[in-house]
């Protein structure tokens, strides 16, 4: 009994820094989820009490409040405007909140690019390239999402695509009305990489298009006077 009782005491005091950091990741696990929901709580989307907007903006704000009690039910479009608002007032992850509760009532586009732009602001990029790629997969001719999606992958999420251009090339093949639009995007990329001849193939490109093009003039006027 001696003998067991020594190896117990063996195996406790080897295990207790084990044990130690086990009960205080417990007492950790509770108090983030016990923070969660006094936030949920005490949130409340319905007052503009705790944002920093203008007396007239907070008048929009309530009156937008009743708009929604007044017809009993949560209108997207309403809550898409409380969420811009909020987010203007400080609190993006109210914002957040408010626009994904709006997306679960209609999915949009419009609402999609505001939550995605949203979180590029808090530098949350994973989700926003999601909702990025939820708007081009519904609805291919997004033109300007294209563009987002180039800038995410060029300066935030450099990783995740070697050549972040293509989705401008994808953009083109898929919206060839917005030829230009996507030209001149793909010209100023080559141009500021330092990449000389494929930025002047497409500058003349516009140029040939719109031969009085200003812009496409003086960035071939630009580059012939730069040293790469």
């Amino acid at each position: 009994m001696e003998i067991e009782n020594h190896y117990m005491s063996s195996i406790l005091e080897k295990s207790w820094p084990k044990i130690l950091v086990g009960v205080i990741f417990v007492i950790l696990l509770f108090f983030v989820i016990w923070k969660s929901n006094i936030k949920e709580e005490t949130y409340d989307w319905t007052s503009p009490k705790d944002l920093v907007l203008s007396e007239d903006v907070k008048k929009e704000y309530e009156a937008t409040v009743d708009q929604i009690k007044d017809t009993d039910k949560e209108d997207p479009e309403a809550l898409s405007k409380l969420a811009k608002l909020r987010d203007s007032g400080g609190d993006p992850e109210g914002a957040a909140d408010l626009y994904r509760k709006s997306l679960k009532i209609k999915p949009s586009s419009e609402v999609m690019a505001s939550l995605g732009d949203l979180y590029g602001s808090v530098g949350d990029y994973k989700n926003s390239e999601k909702m990025y790629l939820e708007i081009i997969n519904n609805n291919p001719y997004d033109v300007e999402t294209y563009n987002k999606l180039f800038e995410l992958y060029r300066y935030k999420l450099k990783d995740n695509y070697r050549e972040p251009e293509s989705w401008l090339f994808l953009g083109w093949q898929v919206n060839p009305s917005a030829k230009t639009y996507f030209i001149k995007r793909i010209a100023a990329y080559y141009k500021d990489i330092g990449d000389k001849d494929r930025a002047v193939n497409y500058y003349q490109q516009i140029l040939d298009d719109d031969p009085e093009n200003p812009e496409a003039r003086a960035a071939l006027q630009e580059i012939m006077n730069i040293k790469f």
